[in-house]
Parts: structure tokens; sequence; C-alpha cells
């Protein structure tokens, strides 16, 4: 017997303007996005300024962008976004 195996393909694929942040309240204001995001509610430690200094932080800002995904249909979800969160 035949069987099909689907991998679940989850993409998006975004076309814009990227940069290097240098200032440090830039910086600091992005990372802390990302980790309230990843913290989901726990506290974490602020950034020291010397880490600041020494992070790479890269702002894009999008003028389009595709969003594709292929799930078992069972599994499909309405918001692409809860791929990610």
């Amino acid at each position: 017997m035949l069987q099909l195996i689907l991998t679940p393909i989850k993409s998006l694929i975004g076309f814009g303007k990227a940069e290097m942040l240098e200032n440090l309240d830039e910086k600091r204001g992005a990372l802390e996005l990302l980790m309230e995001h990843a913290a989901k509610g726990k506290e974490y430690d602020p950034m020291p300024e010397k880490m600041l200094e020494r992070v790479g932080v890269i702002k894009i800002e999008l003028d389009s962008y595709t969003v594709k995904q292929n799930i078992h249909p069972e599994k499909k979800i309405r918001n692409f976004w809860d791929l990610y969160c």
C-alpha cells in the first residue's frame, strides 16, 4: 500500500529595506519587544549598555510579504501569526 507523507510547510517571504540599528535606544526598544514576546509575562533582566553596544540589531521595513502554509487539514489554523507565537 502506497502512503503519502505530507510535510507541514510554513513560510513568510518579505520584501523591503533592512538596516543595522546603531542607536542604543532603538536597539533596546527592539530587543525589549522580542524579550516581552519570548518571556510570555515572566520577568527578565535589563540589558546592560555594554551588551547593546556589541549586539547587532537589524530593522526591516516591509514593503510587501507573502505567507504560505501547507498543514494537515485537521491541524490548520486560522491566524498565520499563531504559527510563530
